[in-house]
């Protein structure tokens, strides 16, 4: 989606980036910097003076049964890590906010997911209404 012309034109809610997923993920890493990719944004070109709200959504991740594993949704613009979006202690619904004003040019953002704790955690899609993650200008 990239080119988008954020003239005073454009609704002040819109939605610039939207990806689905469908699939589960085994969540193996115990680091944020070694996550593992959950869902990889597309890329999209900012006027850098634009706010920008960055969701990610997942209608079930499964920690063991235990709420000693804790899964934790990271976000990356590129390679940098910009923190922990969102996490659930055991078992539960996953949602993440962040809103944010990227620099002129091309940025793709990625959420990454990583747990604490010994046990297993899988981020489960397959059954339930798809993940997702998205960008709406603001």
């Amino acid at each position: 989606m990239p080119g988008f012309d954020f003239s005073p034109g454009l609704p002040s809610s819109y939605e610039l980036d939207y990806v689905p997923r469908t699939t589960d993920l085994t969540v193996t890493a115990t680091a944020a910097a070694s996550a593992q990719t959950w869902i990889d944004g597309n890329a999209v070109i900012y006027d850098g003076s634009t706010r920008v709200k960055v969701e990610a959504f997942s209608a079930a991740w499964d920690g063991g049964g235990t709420g000693a594993n804790v899964g934790l949704l990271e976000l990356y613009d590129g390679s940098t890590d910009l923190g922990v979006l969102a996490q659930v202690a055991g078992t539960g619904v996953m949602y993440g906010v962040y809103f944010v004003t990227p620099s002129a040019g091309s940025h793709t953002y990625h959420v990454k997911a990583w747990k604490s704790g010994s046990g297993s955690i899988r981020a489960a899609s397959g059954t339930y209404v798809p993940a997702w993650y998205r960008i709406m200008k603001r």
